[in-house]
């Protein structure tokens, strides 16, 4: 499995029970700011591009490209989303 995944991407690739086209929301680390031609090359791996703020981006590809796209030079890490939720309670004063 390439380093550059997370954990929790890296064992969702191996689960033999997600679909290969199941679409993933990512983030992405960059060693530096996106060109146009980098831009254009991870989407024709796949990456549907989302944001880009310096050299972190977002967007979502299928499972079955993310081994492929985390394989760009470009590429530093790439990490499924984690859904963020509302606390339960509400946070006491300080």
């Amino acid at each position: 499995m390439p380093t550059k995944l997370d954990p929790v991407l890296a064992a969702m690739l191996e689960d033999p029970a997600l679909e290969a086209d199941r679409e993933l929301t990512v983030m992405i680390g960059l060693a530096a700011a996106p060109t146009e031609r980098t831009l254009a090359e991870l989407r024709a791996l796949g990456l549907s591009v989302r944001s880009v703020v310096g050299d972190v981006l977002t967007g979502s590809a299928r499972l079955g490209r993310i081994v492929e796209i985390s394989a760009h030079p470009a590429i530093v890490r790439i990490e499924a989303a984690t859904p963020l939720h509302p606390e339960d309670t509400p946070r006491q004063a300080v």
